[in-house]
């Protein structure tokens, strides 16, 4: 799906718009999980955890899954035509799948590193909100 969008000339360009993204196929699900570790390699925080190129690279994808992965079943993850963005929204009632996050993140990182994500997320639960939230 595409929407027009004149430009200064009064050209029209076709500008791709975000829709539910599918489970119907792995393909669809990997080519997002795909997008969000491009999407995030400069972030700070996915740098801190993963200062090693080939260690986010590996493992950053497995942590959005665990993180946010539910989105796909619940048809609250969106994407962009051609790979060029995606969000994936967990509902009030939907938590990250705290297990596989414990479980990636002891796999994957240095136990120095390990302690302090630990930490972080002991202090982001205790500023977390009680109430339903998306």
């Amino acid at each position: 799906m595409h929407q027009g969008i004149v430009a200064g000339d009064d050209a029209i360009m076709d500008t791709p718009l975000p829709r539910l993204a599918t489970i119907s196929g792995a393909d669809e699900v990997d080519q997002a999980i795909a997008t969000l570790v491009l999407a995030f390699g400069t972030d700070p925080v996915a740098r801190w955890m993963y200062r090693d190129p080939q260690r986010y690279l590996v493992y950053f994808g497995r942590f959005i899954r665990a993180f946010a992965g539910r989105a796909f079943s619940t048809g609250t993850a969106w994407c962009v035509e051609g790979n060029l963005g995606a969000a994936l929204w967990l509902p009030p009632g939907v938590k990250p799948d705290a297990d596989a996050i414990a479980s990636i993140l002891d796999e994957s990182l240095p136990r120095d590193v390990l302690a302090d994500v630990n930490t972080m997320f002991v202090e982001m639960t205790a500023y977390h909100p009680h109430n339903p939230h998306w």
